[in-house]
């Protein structure tokens, strides 16, 4: 049995560590979404560890924040980062913002291709406020400070636009219909070839949604559809976003993302552990690639994503500087704690110790946070769900004011 139990433990590290590296290499597409022919070269940038920078270290907070917006923006790793504010809302007695109910279409959704509105929230007991907002839904800031602490910090995370582009291009069948509508013109084709026929001829391709595919990480952040053509709005859209984001991650660098918001909001160690979600392992990958001059032709007609990326990845580098060296000693820490979790996750003990470190004081990790670091977003956010309409109505009830049904 002991034997059993050791090599069961060696096969959930090994499981584990493939899974982080497949969940990295799936957020950094220059070497498997290019065609051999004309290959771009990465677009990832090495992270440097220095002790100068322009930009203040960290922040000057002098307790853990509450408050917090994460903008979840789509196939960017956000459901991990979700999972991890849903728990720590949970752990520390905060309100979570959470969709009003459980069904109808897109009725996870704080608000489906539109902003904040007290209609598609659960309600809170009078003279509260709601601590964290981490569903998706379109950014607008003024509906956000209606309904928002005004001291909420507000972060988000973006990818690579060229991995997103084909992220959302397979998850949301864009790809599949291009495909079938491209049969009619060039019959069956690969990928690579798919890509090529829609950017060369896209009128031809009207009929193909592209709605989930043009844009979508700044429409995601507020940016009007109606303006995506608009070189000068979407540049004083980005400044904006400046303003308001006070930390904006990246998927490319997801762990030293973790690591940085743990600092930015003086949360613990143990306030950031996640196991990687949603990274479908079982599902079979199809070899994605694109030609070069295909990038170039979506990096215009995603001009607002590459921009927004391209901004805010230097000022995420410019921050990852500010920490110094101790970021990638704490990051290389954190790595060694996360795979020990996820070996003891997978084994029969019943509970795990962290023990003290430079980084974090010592804890302990049950099998319970396991299972809620594991659990997909949407029994995740249903059982939220009834747990806040739950309270309010058990408020209501007792103030004469009218219940959810």
């Amino acid at each position: 049995m002991r034997l059993y139990l050791k090599y069961a433990t060696q096969a959930v590290i090994i499981i584990f560590i493939c899974t982080s590296i497949w969940y990295i290499l799936d957020s950094q597409p220059a070497e498997h979404i290019v065609h051999g022919r004309d290959k771009a070269s990465s677009s990832s940038a090495q992270l440097q560890f220095t002790s100068s920078s322009k930009i203040q270290r960290t922040s000057r907070r002098t307790s853990p924040t509450k408050n917090v917006v994460f903008l979840k923006v789509h196939k960017v790793g956000g459901s991990t980062l979700m999972n991890l504010f849903y728990r720590y809302a949970d752990s520390k007695n905060l309100n979570l913002m959470v969709p009003i109910d459980t069904e109808g279409d897109h009725w996870n959704y704080l608000g489906f291709n539109t902003t904040l509105h007290p209609k598609n929230i659960v309600p809170l007991p009078r003279g509260e406020s709601y601590n964290i907002l981490c569903n998706h839904v379109l950014y607008d800031k003024q509906a956000f400070l209606k309904i928002m602490p005004n001291d909420s910090v507000y972060i988000t995370i973006l990818r690579n636009p060229v991995g997103q582009f084909v992220s959302a291009a397979m998850y949301y069948n864009f790809l599949s219909s291009l495909e079938q509508e491209a049969r009619k013109h060039i019959g069956l084709q690969p990928i690579p070839e798919l890509f090529h026929e829609y950017f060369t001829n896209r009128d031809r391709y009207s009929s193909v949604n592209s709605y989930h595919v043009r844009n979508k990480m700044s429409h995601d952040l507020g940016l009007p559809m109606s303006r995506f053509d608009d070189k000068v709005f979407i540049e004083r859209f980005i400044q904006n976003l400046t303003r308001d984001y006070e930390l904006v991650m990246m998927m490319e660098y997801f762990t030293e993302s973790v690591i940085l918001m743990r600092r930015f909001l003086l949360w613990t160690l143990e306030d950031v552990i996640f196991i990687p979600l949603n990274v479908n392992m079982r599902k079979k990958k199809k070899n994605v690639m694109m030609y070069n001059d295909d990038i170039d032709a979506l990096s215009e007609w995603n001009y607002a994503d590459f921009q927004l990326y391209k901004h805010f990845e230097q000022r995420y580098m410019q921050q990852i500087e500010a920490e110094g060296p101790s970021l990638q000693q704490e990051v290389t820490y954190f790595n060694d704690v996360l795979e020990k979790i996820a070996a003891f996750c997978a084994s029969d003990k019943e509970l795990y110790a962290v023990t003290e470190s430079e980084w974090s004081k010592a804890f302990d990790v049950s099998k319970e946070q396991c299972k809620m670091m594991t659990s997909d977003a949407i029994p995740v956010i249903k059982t939220a769900i009834r747990k806040s309409r739950k309270r309010f109505n058990t408020w209501a009830m007792s103030n004469d004011v009218q219940v959810l049904t």
